[in-house]
């Protein structure tokens, strides 16, 4: 049901107070218009002191609500009202604000604006403000230039970091000193402002509504590029946006946090792979694509959505079962379980407790990069390289049958649990760069592949490198 609340009063109190007073019921004004009180104010990077607007009842997502130049104002807020009213947890945030710390942030060399990261990170700080147990990816929904700027945002987000965005109202171009990073092409349009080409392919939906025009279906899978709703009058406009934010986090909330790649004819192999903290993304994409392409069936664990709730040793376990019996491999066909950073933290405390029809078929256990001590549920500091909990790593590990592991770190980690004398029997792996291997993703797929096919010590020789996913096409 849809909630209406009166402003008149804090208004009329806003005409008789100034100073700390009339900021204080500004803020209260605009958490009534929205149909909920502020639940908590949060900061990210160059997002500082925004509230976080909550539903009454259980949420369906979370929107950031970009505003139009000038700041927040009547219209943002009816905004926010509808998205609230649907379930919708709420970011307001004052485009021009945002606008200024991002370009300071970048600094005067700067090229261009990533604005991903404080949408994601901003994100996270507020479903732990406000002790959430599911995981949302962030709808960004834009009013006027705070529109062209979400799609720009949208079109050069990477994989599992957005679930998809809304215009309302968007004009061609918006004001910034540079463009933002390129995912759809900017093109200058006057004196400090980019235009962003509208027809490019998006990882996520996005849906401009606008007053005029012709009407586009929303792709809500891949190939995707942006829809539209052409809806004659404001109030129409604005239920339309609501009603567009709803549908994309309705499709990114129903979705398992898990990702499986299926190869073309009968799999030659079966991976489960978590990722690292940071989700289903970089390396833990780019190596179970690859495997996919050379025939390896991948079940990617989304480690972000997966542990945003704390998980036991055993109920990772019955996953991993329940995984692979969803999977059914044939007989003979070698399984691997890998998991990358959080994911390789974690993985060793879950074998033990593997149905034996699985512990027994597992011929690989590939741990990458792993710390010394980990915990069962993603946190910010693990955001930030702080410890996520204490339980021992390396103890747990040490349970593991060591002629099936293989643990890869990088030669200029100095905290890798790999190099603990106690893992001496493992296979180890060690690969140039940190704790991304400097991007070599490619070849530590190939090393992968050819410890699935026969066991751990044949990584150590670097196998020739297959073709792996085809490479996109030259630009014309």
């Amino acid at each position: 049901m849809k909630r209406t609340h009166s402003v008149l009063s804090a208004s009329l109190a806003l005409m008789l107070l100034g100073g700390a007073s009339a900021a204080f019921l500004a803020s209260h004004a605009f958490d009534e218009a929205a149909g909920s009180l502020a639940a908590a104010r949060i900061s990210y990077e160059n997002l500082q002191d925004v509230e976080v607007l909550q539903p009454s009842d259980d949420p369906n997502g979370l929107v950031v609500l970009v505003s139009d130049r000038g700041g927040i104002t009547q219209a943002d807020r009816d905004v926010a009202s509808e998205l609230v009213s649907e379930g919708l947890i709420v970011i307001p945030v004052d485009l021009d604000r945002w606008r200024t710390a991002l370009e300071t942030d970048a600094g005067p060399d700067g090229e261009c604006l990533y604005l991903g990261s404080d949408l994601e990170g901003i994100a996270k700080e507020a479903l732990r403000a406000l002790e959430l147990d599911t995981y949302f990816h962030p709808v960004v929904v834009g009013r006027g230039e705070g529109g062209t700027l979400a799609y720009a945002a949208v079109a050069d987000a990477p994989a599992a970091t957005l679930a998809g965005g809304v215009a309302l109202d968007a004009p061609p171009a918006a004001h910034t000193r540079v463009p933002v990073c390129e995912g759809a092409t900017a093109t200058p349009a006057g004196p400090g402002a980019y235009s962003y080409d509208r027809a490019a392919d998006l990882p996520v939906p996005f849906t401009f509504v606008v007053a005029e025009g012709a009407e586009t279906a929303t792709a809500m899978t891949a190939p995707m590029r942006a829809g539209q709703s052409a809806v004659a009058t404001a109030d129409g406009r604005v239920a339309a946006v609501a009603k567009a934010a709803l549908a994309i986090a309705d499709a990114d909330r129903t979705e398992l946090p898990i990702v499986v790649g299926k190869p073309k004819g009968q799999p030659k192999g079966v991976v489960v792979f978590f990722s690292g903290d940071g989700g289903w993304r970089d390396l833990d994409k780019t190596i179970g694509d690859w495997l996919t392409a050379e025939g390896i069936e991948v079940i990617g664990v989304d480690s972000l959505r997966y542990f945003w709730s704390e998980k036991s040793p055993k109920q990772m376990a019955e996953d991993i079962g329940d995984m692979l019996s969803d999977a059914k491999p044939a007989p003979g066909v070698p399984i691997g379980l890998l998991g990358y950073s959080f994911g390789a933290d974690t993985l060793p405390f879950s074998f033990d407790e593997l149905a034996p029809e699985w512990r027994q078929r597992v011929s690989l256990i590939g741990l990458l990069a792993p710390s010394a001590q980990t915990g069962f549920q993603i946190s910010v500091g693990g955001w930030l390289g702080m410890s996520t909990g204490d339980s021992d790593v390396i103890a747990a590990a040490t349970g593991l049958p060591a002629t099936r592991v293989l643990c890869v770190y990088g030669s200029d980690e100095d905290d890798s649990a790999c190099e603990d004398a106690k893992l001496s029997a493992f296979t180890k792996l060690a690969l140039d760069g940190g704790h991304h291997f400097d991007g070599n993703y490619d070849a530590l797929a190939a090393r992968l592949l050819a410890a699935l096919r026969n066991g751990p010590t044949a990584a150590l020789a670097a196998p020739p490198t297959p073709a792996g996913p085809p490479a996109p096409a030259p630009a014309n």
